[in-house]
């Protein structure tokens, strides 16, 4: 019995789900013995190869999150064409509440978040600005029928290079961000965002070049 193109077509798609937080560290590393991390060595081939790149980044909930909190999952993905083109982002996150109406989405300077998403540090700040002009101030996300699912062009991110974002963290706050004009440091260092509630490790993923599949399945919004 032959499959239908729309079945072959969602099985692709959940095989692309089911990977898209695919952790590099957890492959085979041919360089463990001299010391040097895979994504390191993945962003001097993308560097070498000059593109594209894809990134896959796999949401759970912080571990310290307060009682009543939402457990949000879900999956952020990058791609970028090359080192001088812009940054697409796909973020499709479910567990919100009915009276969520939006959130915000950063990138942090530690990809650590073993402990909580508390341990991926402040703001990833390259060049020292101040929010909400941090490469990775994606700011404020709506929150439809539970879930925020947004397509996102020209990011001020890169995959490439000594700024990239890989092996950095993403975290969805449990506030809303005033975008640098609440009149206080704290708005000028994260916007007064609030408590992280998720987090995850943006990490290299080949299985990403195939998100044609997956934004055919489940579409994003721009």
């Amino acid at each position: 019995m032959k499959s239908s193109p729309g079945s072959l077509l969602i099985s692709l798609g959940a095989l692309v789900l089911s990977y898209a937080g695919i952790r590099v560290g957890c492959l085979p590393d041919p360089f463990a013995g001299a010391g040097i991390p895979l994504e390191i060595v993945f962003n001097e081939l993308l560097a070498k190869n000059q593109g594209p790149a894809y990134a896959a980044c796999r949401m759970f909930p912080n571990k310290n999150s307060q009682p009543g909190q939402p457990r949000i999952t879900g999956h952020v993905l990058f791609k970028q064409l090359d080192p001088k083109s812009g940054v697409e982002g796909y973020f499709n996150l479910q567990g919100f509440p009915s009276s969520s109406i939006k959130h915000p989405m950063h990138v942090h300077e530690l990809g650590s978040v073993w402990d909580s998403c508390e341990s991926t540090g402040k703001h990833y700040n390259p060049f020292n600005t101040n929010h909400p002009n941090h490469p990775g101030d994606f700011n404020n996300f709506e929150v439809t029928g539970g879930k925020i699912v947004k397509r996102l062009t020209g990011l001020k991110v890169t995959l490439f290079g000594i700024n990239s974002i890989l092996s950095r963290g993403v975290v969805l706050h449990n506030g809303v961000d005033d975008l640098g004009q609440g009149g206080d440091s704290g708005s000028l260092q994260d916007g007064n965002s609030g408590r992280p509630i998720a987090c995850c490790v943006i990490r290299v993923n080949l299985i990403v070049k195939h998100m044609h599949l997956l934004l055919e399945i489940y579409p994003f919004a721009d």
